[in-house]
């Protein structure tokens, strides 16, 4: 994994997911305001933060990561919780994790096509030409 040029971390795919442990639980928030959404992973994060069955959380700008060993058996906790709380989820998604999961554990964002441009090999090599003069 590199990000903005320094390697964060190493591994063939599989080891970079398995460091990740478990299952991922990716909550979102039912508003898509800023303010409502930064209220969301807070209030969130404090309700879920002691789970036993919570192996840590991650927040991005658009939804909250939760690690779970088991995603089917937290999955309804996770709902009892939140409701017990009068948090309310928009959209609830279960998956194993992946490479995205691992970029955003190592450096705290989510890898986006914005993020970095194409580069042709002709740039490239215009780029070192200029950096040897």
């Amino acid at each position: 994994i590199i990000d903005l040029g320094k390697i964060i971390a190493m591994g063939t795919p599989q080891e970079l997911k398995k460091s990740i442990g478990g299952e991922v639980v990716l909550l979102s928030p039912c508003s898509a305001d800023k303010i409502q959404c930064d209220l969301f992973m807070s209030t969130t994060q404090q309700a879920l933060g002691n789970e036993p069955f919570v192996l840590r959380m991650q927040a991005s700008e658009e939804e909250l990561a939760v690690y779970v060993n088991d995603a089917k058996s937290a999955t309804p906790n996770i709902m009892r919780i939140l409701a017990n709380k009068g948090i309310e989820v928009k959209t609830l998604t279960i998956s194993h994790p992946t490479l995205d999961d691992v970029f955003l554990k190592y450096t705290g964002r989510t890898i986006r096509q914005q993020e970095g441009k194409a580069t042709s090999y002709t740039e490239m090599a215009r780029k070192h030409q200029r950096r040897k003069s």
